[in-house]
């Protein structure tokens, strides 16, 4: 008898010791390696969401009110419960969003005052985002934005009344279900204010101000793994974006929704320990897709995003191709007089052919017909704006009529600045072929294919002619592509420091009274209505009939998975989800993947 006890007491021990550490003594969960972007230099969600790389990664790090499936489907994200309150005798209208308990991958308790901080930032009157539209359905949000005399960034109707508690007031009724799909943008996520707000000191912990003796804020919130915190399924580790070997290392957010209480286990909500996103293979100038499609060939990585172009149609049967709320765009600089010349701008578009376009760049993409993109609802999920309201561009060229109208140019230097570290060098593909064809219409194009830095930098400083640029799309609604073009509704910064709260156009220096009047008009008109999607169709052709920037290609995103990965789910914005991400036989890959 004592033998049997003896013999039950060490199966126990050894099955206890098997389990303690996770199934396995070095056993958290799975380590999933695979190749998302190009690298990433900033992750301010509330300026990083223009680009389309960055939203990848935006998706995995952080959370917000709201998210929105493949399906087009709205779904509660840190949101819990959500209560409508509407007092017509007081005219009060108001949403209450009580959050799901969760933390900061520091710890720190996610609280409504992180949403409230984030959104009155994009608020601010010094502060550009186009995202700012999203939000002006809130009372005093628009004229916050505006530095109307009588309203400050603390009269905005979102406040408080509880940790777990956000309470946002309308200026009136409005369509709650709609407010709510917006707040699944990219760009309205939490930010800890004291992290961004944190100052900026030197090696003697002397506080920096800039040359208006404006306090500088530390920037590395955004740019270095050890001062990052996130609230999403992942937190960044490591990001040894410095090195030529480099790799982002994605670890679980041990804290996320979880309460503290003894028995929880943080495998409930993120099964993947680790998500290591590989860059060694790139090369700094991005030449080095072969390299990862041999490793996910090897079974070395388990998600590829992007192919070399020339192994696109060998690979095509087994990608999966979505379509991105992303435009490849030319835009103007219209500091330049050439360009103040409607037919000037709409000769170099006639010349392009799109079609030839998108074929040299991989075939994946779409000959873009407008500027809205195809994801972009027309009334409703499941409707496309782009295909109900149909083309506006021919994908073709049109040389003799472009060549009439370039004869009027008040000069022909063109300057291209372009993006040197865009996967497969598409950039630079496109712009060369550009320069090619604008030269049959006498034009002297030099092509400037600048790094991330000096591409930031010639932005900054309107060091360019005609800048190739991704727009993105900022929400599921036509207006949140169409609105930043309309000078009242760009976002743009205004010049507080010398007190002018005059409207500045976007990026794009558009600032057509008539194309404003048409985005007032529809803003007015109730969300999702045919009627405001007529008027949005109105604002869009007459936007192009202008040439107020060029589409080129509407943007796709291809990538292969393994059939040992299963489980990601997708966001309608292209990123995916990996919180639910199953590895096949994973544990025979701990022990390599440990670093």
């Amino acid at each position: 008898m004592k033998r049997i006890i003896a013999l039950l007491l060490c199966l126990t021990f050894a099955f206890a010791a098997f389990t303690a550490c996770g199934r396995a003594e070095n056993d958290n969960g799975a380590i999933i390696h695979m190749f998302l972007s190009s690298e990433i230099k900033n992750f301010d969600p509330a300026t990083a969401y223009k680009d389309a790389d960055a939203v990848k990664m935006l998706g995995i790090l952080y959370e917000g009110i709201t998210r929105i499936n493949a399906d087009g489907d709205v779904e509660n994200a840190i949101a819990d419960d959500i209560t409508i309150n509407e007092d017509e005798d007081r005219k009060e209208y108001k949403m209450l969003i009580e959050l799901k308990s969760t933390k900061w991958s520091d710890g720190t308790p996610v609280s409504a005052d992180d949403f409230i901080f984030a959104w009155k930032r994009i608020l601010q009157p010094d502060f550009s985002s186009d995202a700012a539209v999203l939000l002006y359905d809130i009372k005093n949000a628009k004229p916050a934005k505006e530095g109307v005399a009588g309203v400050s960034i603390d009269d905005v109707g979102i406040t408080a009344p509880d940790s777990n508690l956000l309470e946002i007031e309308f200026e009136g009724p409005i369509d709650y279900d709609h407010f709510l799909e917006l707040l699944a943008s990219p760009a309205l996520v939490p930010l800890r204010e004291d992290k961004v707000s944190k100052p900026l000191t030197d090696d003697d912990g002397v506080v920096q101000y800039d040359e208006n003796d404006q306090m500088l804020c530390d920037p590395t919130w955004a740019t270095k793994a050890t001062m990052m915190v996130t609230n999403g399924k992942f937190v960044i580790k490591t990001m040894d974006d410095e090195k030529e070997n480099s790799k982002y290392i994605l670890e679980r957010n041990k804290y996320y929704r979880l309460t503290g209480e003894e028995g929880e286990n943080e495998l409930k909500y993120v099964k993947p320990h680790k998500i290591i996103v590989h860059y060694e293979y790139l090369g700094r100038d991005g030449s080095g897709l072969q390299g990862l499609l041999d490793a996910y060939n090897n079974g070395e990585i388990f998600y590829l995003s992007n192919l070399p172009l020339d192994q696109i149609e060998a690979n095509r049967s087994k990608l999966q191709i979505s379509d991105l709320f992303s435009t490849h765009t030319f835009m103007f600089n219209r500091s330049n007089k050439t360009f103040d010349s409607a037919d000037v701008r709409r000769a170099l578009s006639l010349a392009l052919d799109r079609d030839h376009i998108v074929s040299i760049t991989g075939g994946t993409n779409k000959a873009a017909t407008g500027i809205v993109p195809t994801p972009v609802y027309n009334t409703k999920s499941g409707t496309s704006f782009r295909e109900v309201q149909g083309n506006i561009l021919a994908t073709g060229a049109n040389m003799d009529e472009a060549k009439s109208l370039a004869k009027g140019a008040a000069s022909k230097d063109i300057k291209l600045v372009c993006r040197d570290y865009t996967l497969n060098g598409v950039d630079k593909l496109v712009a060369d072929y550009a320069k090619e064809q604008w030269k049959q219409l006498g034009f002297n194009v030099t092509v400037k294919a600048l790094d991330r830095d000096d591409y930031a930098k010639a932005i900054e400083e309107g060091d360019y002619d005609i800048l190739s640029i991704d727009y993105q799309s900022n929400s599921t609604d036509a207006i949140g592509t169409l609105a930043p073009f309309a000078i009242e509704y760009s976002g743009a910064a205004r010049d507080t420091l010398n007190n002018d709260y005059s409207a500045k156009p976007s990026l794009a220096g558009y600032t057509g009274e008539a194309y404003s009047a048409l985005i007032k008009e529809a803003i007015a008109l109730a969300p999702y209505s045919n009627e405001r999607a007529a008027k949005l169709a109105e604002a869009e052709k007459l936007l192009m009939e202008e040439m107020a920037i060029i589409p080129l290609q509407f943007n796709t995103e291809y990538y292969l998975i393994s059939e040992d990965l299963s489980k990601v789910d997708s966001s309608i914005f292209g990123y995916r989800f990996f919180e639910k991400a199953k590895l096949k036989d994973y544990e025979k890959f701990l022990e390599t993947s440990a670093s």
